[in-house]
Parts: C-alpha cells; structure tokens; sequence
C-alpha cells in the first residue's frame, strides 16, 4: 500500500477561532481522506524538538503539497509588510516564496487558499495565477487533489 500523500498547513494565528477552523481542517484532512496533515498545533503549547525554524522547513520541503490560508493577516506576514508578529508565516513565506521562483512559478506543490468569507486580495499576487480554493466548502475538492484523484 502506498503511503498517505503528506500536506503541511501554512497559516497565520489571526484569532482563536481561525486557528479553530484551521485545525478542524487539518483532523478533518487526516481522520476522514486519510491524509497525513502537519500542523504546528499539533505541537502546542510545546514545540517540536529540532525548533520552529528547522520543523517548518522540513515540513515545507518534505510535503507533497501545502496549503496557504490566505487572510490579509497571512498575506501582510508572508510578504514581510509588517514590522513585528507572524515570524513562522514570514520565514515560510521566504522559503516558499525561494521555490516558486527556483521553478519559475511552476510548482503545483503550493495551493493557495481563501476562508469562505475571504477574497482574491488577501491572496499574494504571485499566488493568483495558481486555482484558489475557498475552505471549508471546498474540502472535498482539495481532498482530491491532493490524493492525485483524476476526474475524466
């Protein structure tokens, strides 16, 4: 049997109840498609052994895909225009953002996704030309995805 496709969540802490929802996907992801889903929350309120920094370059290099909730929190974070706050999205930000352009925006690894009350804007502009999906409606669909499902 082959192994579980492996996802990483990329996010920004912007109130509990996002970091609810974020979480929800992620035990929704691993109890109901069998997918093995990363999450620093999974970790909380410790930290994982080898530190944030390594944990999440590791996570991002070794997944098959992640996924980038995309909020105007998360977007300001990833593209650095804040001063201070956000540090885990701002060095995952520069790691993804180093890979897009080694594979000249080609790279399906990385999926931009908006909450169902979000918009295109809170997207980077660098990410809008990939599918956006919108979570948690469209979890179904990133199930697939991610698992290589082929629709003909």
């Amino acid at each position: 049997m082959p192994n579980p496709p492996e996802l990483f969540i990329s996010y920004s802490h912007d109130s509990p109840e996002h970091r609810q929802m974020v979480l929800d996907l992620a035990n929704r992801f691993r109890t109901e498609q069998g997918i093995d889903c990363h999450l620093d929350q999974h970790f909380l309120p410790a930290f994982p052994p080898e530190g944030w920094m390594k944990w999440m370059r590791d996570q991002i290099d070794q997944a098959d895909f992640v996924l980038m909730v995309c909020t105007p929190i998360y977007r300001d974070r990833y593209e650095r225009n804040v001063e201070a706050g956000g540090n885990g999205v701002a060095f995952e930000g520069l790691i993804i953002s180093e890979l897009l352009y080694k594979e000249y925006f080609k790279s399906l690894k990385f999926i931009p996704v908006i909450c169902n009350d979000g918009n295109l804007e809170h997207v980077s502009p660098e990410l809008r030309g990939k599918n956006i999906y919108s979570v948690p409606s469209d979890f179904q669909t990133l199930s697939d995805l991610i698992k290589g499902k082929q629709y003909n």
